[in-house]
């Protein structure tokens, strides 16, 4: 008689699915290449070492880093250690359009262009009269448009467009509901709501001058309150959750226009800084560098180089002073240079010692000897427009927008 073996069957426990998908997990782990087994962070080091050109094939050719590159964790890591390039714009040629980045710290060719990118938020309007681009600012590697049309019956549109020109995403922003003639517009990022704003200045010399302000994502544009001042510059510089005008207390006389056309008020009291905090949505009053300004003789000039804002100030003598503002105002560059030069439009401060700024659309390397001109094969002969600019792989969307919050706040004004 044939025995018959016990076969004891049950059925299959969670701990075993668990341990079968653990044991899949693994063998997935080790068929993946060795540089995708690596820890983000140790990532994160060896992304930060490539120039931009690099990542963003990195993101185009590779799924792995694209969904990595995708990641909001490790996109803010990135972006915290990503060094500053040059963006060059442009945007007012009637036949071409586009934009430019230009790594010359890691690019291995200094005619190295690293990222060549046809804008696609422009799009020319064959009915319109006038039609003009302007940047309005950058914020964390984002940048802000404004277009504005003139149609031949004189009605004037100003649409507004946000953009990452890494990863070539737009974003249409609602129009103001007035036009204004004259404004100073600012585009910053509140760290405190994780939200991101355009302010718009109406009438900011004369007459009312109305503050509005749009919070991305909400759809409207609001009016926070009326500002006292005159405000000297287009566009706000941002940094770290303020935007910066020079101003002057505002005067109900009509302005003076200096020999660079911007209008200066002669009776109006000394010029200050003028800091807009984008959470509060409120100004504030800061000191000048102690030292002489002529605003009515030369434009003072506002950026920022290396995380501190500066001034640039040009004096009758063919000097340029450069302030960086610290715990307080330094004077950390005094220079000559020749009067064919407007070397007020500094760019950049190189590892070399070189000061690279824009001129006469072309851009120019000053150094204490010479002034050069730095030519580079891919860039067009024109350049419209330069700036730093710190390039993000975060997606636009999601990025530009904190969603729970924006809709309880429009729900609200609804009401």
């Amino acid at each position: 008689m044939k025995k018959l073996k016990a076969c004891c069957r049950h059925p299959p426990s969670s701990s075993d699915g668990s341990l079968k998908l653990k044991v899949n997990e693994e063998e997935e782990h080790d068929h993946k290449p060795y540089i995708l087994q690596l820890p983000d962070d140790v990532t994160v080091q060896i992304f930060c070492k490539l120039p931009i050109k690099t990542l963003v094939e990195c993101n185009r050719t590779c799924k792995s880093w694209r969904c990595l590159l995708s990641d909001p964790q490790f996109t803010e890591d990135l972006f915290s250690r990503t060094p500053d390039c040059l963006l060059f714009n442009k945007l007012n040629h009637p036949n071409w359009k586009g934009q430019f980045l230009v790594d010359f710290d890691r690019a291995s060719n200094r005619k190295q262009v690293v990222l060549k990118r046809i804008s696609k938020i422009i799009y020319p309007n064959v009915k319109a009269k006038v039609h003009e681009y302007s940047l309005v600012g950058s914020c964390n590697g984002f940048l802000c448009y404004r277009e504005s049309l003139v149609y031949p019956s004189m009605t004037e549109v100003h649409c507004f467009y946000l953009s990452n020109p890494v990863t070539g995403e737009s974003l249409t922003l609602p129009t103001p509901a007035e036009p204004a003639k004259r404004d100073c517009l600012g585009f910053g990022f509140s760290p405190v709501s994780n939200l991101y704003k355009v302010v718009q200045i109406m009438s900011p010399f004369e007459g009312s001058c109305d503050v509005m302000v749009l919070k991305v994502g909400s759809g409207i544009w609001r009016k926070t309150g009326e500002s006292i001042y005159s405000f000297h510059g287009n566009c706000g510089v941002y940094l770290n959750g303020f935007l910066y005008w020079i101003a002057q207390s505002r005067n109900r006389d009509r302005p003076f226009l200096n020999a660079y056309g911007i209008p200066v008020s002669l009776s109006a009291g000394a010029p200050f800084l003028c800091a807009f905090d984008v959470e509060r949505e409120c100004f504030q009053q800061l000191p000048l560098p102690p030292c002489r300004l002529h605003l009515t003789i030369a434009p003072l000039k506002l950026g920022v180089l290396n995380g501190c804002l500066f001034l640039i100030l040009r004096s009758t003598s063919n000097m340029i002073e450069i302030w960086v503002m610290k715990e307080s105002w330094t004077k950390e560059h005094e220079f000559t240079y020749s009067s064919k030069f407007c070397v007020t439009k500094i760019l950049k401060f190189t590892k070399e010692g070189k000061i690279l700024f824009t001129h006469d659309n072309h851009l120019w390397a000053y150094t204490p000897k010479r002034v050069v001109r730095v030519d580079n094969d891919d860039l067009p002969s024109n350049l419209s427009e330069g700036f730093l600019h710190i390039p993000n792989f975060a997606p636009l969307w999601p990025s530009l927008l904190n969603r729970n919050q924006v809709k309880q706040e429009s729900d609200t004004e609804s009401e």
